[in-house]
């Protein structure tokens, strides 16, 4: 199996345990008579077991699991102490906020989420190649951070449209625009990259996601 394949099937296990299931449970206990908050409860479980098992498989709990991880059971604990069904559904605000914040602070560290969220995606093959393309080029580091801050930026206003969609529209309503804006945002944020990949293609000849194109990189 290619890396491509890989990373393809990785992705598509993602959108299904962050976003497609925990939707139609939600809805689908709704439908029920089920609460709005023992609804969002149950579909965010889900994804709790998606970050674990990946995280046993893998043997090692990255910094986008933790962030998970950790948002989930903070909006579960404190919308269950007041049993505020909002305070679950701000917390898709607040994982976006905390997810484009830690994006940008890690501009000041070795090296940048948006490396290890990508090599997440890849296989073991794969990584490697990732890995020494960052030990080698300069433009390739150069290329990631750039995006990282834009991923980073663009995060930061999808939190503050979701916690105005949150604290304002119906609870059952929410969840609904909160996948449909993720998707707006992340289409954007990929139109965005698609242009810094190409001014650094044009200017240094850098393929980001093909090692072998990397001939003109310092």
């Amino acid at each position: 199996m290619t890396a491509r394949t890989d990373g393809d099937r990785s992705a598509l296990i993602l959108v299904f345990t962050h976003l497609v299931a925990p939707l139609a449970v939600f809805y689908g206990l709704r439908a029920l008579g089920v609460g709005p908050w023992f609804a969002l409860v149950t579909g965010t479980v889900i994804t709790a077991i998606e970050v674990i098992s990946t995280a046993v498989t893998r043997r090692r709990l990255d910094t986008v699991s933790i962030t998970v991880l950790v948002i989930l059971v903070i909006s579960a604990g404190s919308s269950l102490a007041t049993g505020d069904a909002r305070l679950l559904l701000v917390r898709n605000a607040a994982g976006t906020a905390l997810i484009g914040a830690w994006l940008l602070i890690t501009l000041c560290l070795k090296r940048p989420l948006l490396f290890d969220g990508a090599r997440m995606l890849q296989s073991a093959d794969a990584r490697k190649q990732w890995d020494r393309r960052w030990q080698e080029s300069n433009v390739f580091r150069r290329a990631l951070r750039v995006l990282t801050g834009a991923w980073g930026a663009g995060f930061l206003v999808d939190a503050v449209a979701r916690l105005v969609l949150a604290m304002t529209l119906p609870v059952d309503l929410v969840p609904l625009l909160d996948n449909l804006l993720l998707i707006v945002t992340v289409i954007v944020l990929i139109i965005v990259q698609k242009l810094v990949g190409s001014h650094y293609r044009t200017r240094y000849g850098l393929q980001l996601r093909q090692p072998s194109g990397d001939r003109h990189e310092h």
